[in-house]
């Protein structure tokens, strides 16, 4: 690997240890090294570090900017490690794909990386390295640009949903680099109190209208009742909250309108963290939150222990 992808791609910052000691690493990579926490909520545990005995899909001591790198020869032909054809069969769907939630028309499983299809298609994958580090890579293949995330977090209370929190948060910041590259600007269109009260707007308007059926809007007065009344642990934006539950009608479609307004006032990356904060992940997949914010729960692969140790953090810059 050294000699062969590392030092032609100028990956000066990864090895593959056999352990992460002064007889395997270099002196200048050890002390450069993150320290990888394994979490609860509210604990971090800075547990022993483990290695496999062999090297299938993880074990590398790495940075972000090494392994985007690599991600980028792939995308732009291969050279100088590999053959345009073979590169090109990494990027290509081999089979149908989906999550522990079931099938998903626009993922595939490529080699290697899962393929996302769509109008900007994109390569993604990521996992954790016991028992401190996760790691997320996406690649757009029409615009060969390469995202990798490292953060020193393993979640101890994940069970192999991708919604762990280290992935999760990978997501949000992939979300507002994928507005950037594609021509959007990814800056919040409201401050984060009036964007999570805009929200709440949304979904009260929705208990008191469309959910019951009720083709007039609550009155002006008992909206601001509540807006004013509500007991919040968060920053609140009363007027937001008016103006989020003032959104919602009862129409001939209203799972469809519903959509269509989510989308149109909170973009996919910044709707992923309201709905986080507010306690309603699940609202970025269902369909309800729209297709424009459903990308932003499909982020990089599913299987956890396929990522790079992404000790190398700390020395992401260099």
């Amino acid at each position: 690997m050294a000699r062969h992808v590392f030092a032609p791609l100028g990956m000066g910052s990864t090895v593959f240890p056999r352990a992460q000691h002064p007889d395997f690493v270099p002196a200048e990579l050890l002390d450069r090294r993150s320290t990888g926490y394994a979490t609860l909520p509210g604990v971090w545990l800075p547990l022993p570090t483990l290695y496999p005995g062999d090297y299938p899909a993880g074990s590398a001591l790495t940075t972000p900017s090494d392994h985007a790198r690599f991600v980028l020869a792939i995308l732009n032909g291969g050279a100088p490690v590999l053959s345009s054809e073979l590169a090109t069969q990494m990027v290509t769907p081999q089979a149908s794909g989906g999550t522990l939630m079931g099938p998903q028309a626009e993922l595939s499983v490529g080699l290697v990386f899962n393929v996302f299809g769509g109008e900007h298609p994109y390569i993604g994958h990521g996992g954790e390295y016991p028992w401190g580090w996760t790691h997320f890579t996406r690649g757009w293949t029409s615009d060969r640009v390469v995202l990798v995330i490292s953060a020193n977090q393993f979640d101890l209370g994940d069970f192999g949903l991708s919604d762990r929190p280290g992935h999760a948060a990978a997501r949000l910041v992939a979300e507002i680099v994928t507005a950037w590259v594609h021509g959007a600007d990814p800056r919040p269109r409201r401050t984060l109190a009036a964007g999570r009260s805009f929200l709440a707007g949304l979904l009260v308007g929705d208990r008191l209208t469309t959910r019951l059926g009720i083709a007039s809007p609550p009155s002006a007065e008992d909206v601001a009742r509540v807006a004013e009344g509500a007991v919040v642990s968060l920053p609140w934006d009363a007027e937001a909250f008016r103006q989020g539950v003032g959104e919602v009608r009862l129409t001939a479609t209203p799972l469809a309108d519903n959509a269509a307004t989510v989308r149109r006032e909170l973009p996919g990356h910044e709707l992923a963290l309201l709905a986080r904060q507010l306690g309603v992940p699940g609202l970025v997949t269902h369909p309800a939150g729209g297709t424009g914010a459903r990308a932003a729960g499909s982020g990089g692969g599913q299987t956890a222990g396929s990522a790079d140790a992404a000790s190398g953090a700390r020395g992401a810059g260099k």
